[in-house]
């Protein structure tokens, strides 16, 4: 497993409130790359979320955006957001 993986696997519930999930489509982990996923509710329901990843960093964070998110029409609302990474140890 790459370190792009486990971020991506990780954003699965990150997005959404238990019991929704989501589901990544799409993540080009360069500045100006194209993110994409969908938030699916317990009962089908369905929302597709489309962003901008602004600035990635291995092994540091990333920043997005869903404000330019299609064709620099920005989305309303909106909202950046600055990930930063940190190793999780759990208790021995």
């Amino acid at each position: 497993m790459t370190e792009r993986q486990s971020v991506t696997e990780c954003q699965t519930g990150w997005w959404c409130p238990t019991p929704q999930c989501a589901e990544v489509n799409e993540q080009d982990w360069r500045a100006r790359g194209r993110s994409a996923l969908v938030c699916n509710g317990p009962d089908g329901e369905e929302s597709l979320k489309k962003g901008v990843i602004l600035e990635a960093i291995p092994g540091i964070g990333f920043v997005t955006t869903c404000a330019d998110a299609v064709g620099s029409m920005p989305a309303t609302p909106f909202m950046t957001g600055r990930w930063e990474l940190t190793a999780y140890i759990p208790p021995a």
